[in-house]
C-alpha cells in the first residue's frame, strides 16, 4: 500500500475536512438537489452522531428518501465511503 492509499481509507473526525471540494459540489449537485443548506447540515448531524448505521439512517429517512430520483450510484458509493471512514 502507498501512502495515498492508506490516506484514502484512513479514519476521518470531520467529514467537512476530508470531503474535496470537487467532491462537495458533486455531493451537493447529485446528492443533495442542489441544496447547500441540506448537506451543510446534514455533515454537521453525521459528525455529531455515534455510529455509521444511525448516520446511515439519517442519511436515508432525511435526504435520500426526499430526492426527487434516485442518486447516480457512484456518487452515493462515493459519499458513503466517507461516512462509514468516518466512524472507523
Amino acid at each position: 500500500l502507498t501512502v495515498a492509499d492508506k490516506l484514502e481509507h484512513a479514519p476521518v473526525a470531520d467529514l467537512h475536512k476530508a470531503i474535496a471540494l470537487s467532491q462537495k459540489f458533486w455531493f451537493i449537485s447529485e446528492l443533495f438537489a442542489g441544496q447547500r443548506e441540506l448537506y451543510e447540515k446534514t455533515i454537521d448531524a453525521i459528525n455529531r452522531m455515534g455510529s455509521a448505521k444511525e448516520a446511515e439512517a439519517h442519511l436515508r429517512s432525511e435526504v435520500l428518501d426526499k430526492l426527487p430520483k434516485p442518486p447516480g450510484e457512484d456518487v452515493l458509493a462515493t459519499f458513503l465511503e466517507l461516512l462509514h471512514r468516518r466512524f472507523r
